[in-house]
């Protein structure tokens, strides 16, 4: 009797082993200036207290406001795991696991073969660093969701609920991404026309309307605003070039 294996299956189960085996592989210093440093710091007096988790979520959540699924994701490895590293393997896991579902289903009614679409999934090694992955986490998580989010909505084109939903996870993780969901929906309900001269508007007047988020005095749109200015300065790719000519 011979043993029949899927191609297709065996490899995405090995993209996903190779970016879990990548992950172990990680190392970041406690003096490295990168943010699963400042996580593992959370997570030592975490696991060190007896702070409930809506304690946390409540009191405690100054540092990274508003990302109470992140928050939630570090409560619990604080609390079930010694190892801080789980969190990592975690996430990385979990982000591209992701971005290999939506580009193998994608290849289900596409006329691309799989070696180019593995080609896809290594491009996310440059579009999305390895190393930001595995140090921002929230972020790279957070754009992952979203990611599947959009593709579900535009691609498979299920309903606005799923999509807001899933969307809503992606923010909880990082809010930044919320800037994705009105471009998605404008996508979906408007002529390409239509979409093609709002992206244009849209990009010429995004600096504009993240000054009003920040001078808003609205906490969250406050936040929404900081976070477009600190990602998107013209200061982000100065020790990362390579990044900023890919992207």
């Amino acid at each position: 009797m011979k043993l029949r294996i899927d191609k297709r299956k065996l490899k995405y189960v090995g993209i996903v082993l190779l970016a879990l085996i990548g992950s172990f592989m990680f190392h970041v210093d406690r003096s490295d200036n990168m943010d699963f440093n400042r996580y593992q710091t959370i997570m030592d007096s975490l696991r060190s207290s007896g702070i409930s988790w809506l304690d946390y979520m409540v009191n405690c959540n100054a540092i990274m406001q508003y990302s109470y699924a992140f928050n939630t994701l570090m409560y619990l490895v604080a609390k079930l795991f010694e190892n801080n590293y789980i969190l990592v393997w975690i996430s990385v896991l979990f982000d591209y696991s992701l971005i290999a579902y939506i580009a193998f289903d994608w290849k289900r009614n596409s006329k691309y073969k799989t070696n180019e679409v593995i080609l896809v999934l290594l491009a996310c090694f440059s579009l999305l660093p390895f190393i930001h992955v595995n140090s921002g986490l929230r972020t790279a998580t957070s754009a992952c969701i979203m990611a599947l989010a959009v593709y579900r909505f535009l691609y498979q084109k299920k309903n606005i609920v799923e999509f807001l939903a899933l969307a809503l996870l992606s923010v909880l993780f990082h809010p930044f991404s919320i800037f994705a969901v009105p471009i998605a929906i404008v996508i979906r309900v408007s002529s390409r026309k239509v979409v093609l001269f709002a992206v244009l508007i849209g990009c010429m007047f995004l600096s504009r309307i993240a000054e009003i988020f920040l001078n808003s005095g609205i906490p969250f749109l406050t936040l929404i605003g900081r976070k477009y200015i600190t990602y998107t300065s013209e200061t982000q790719f100065t020790a990362y070039r390579t990044f900023s000519y890919e992207v």
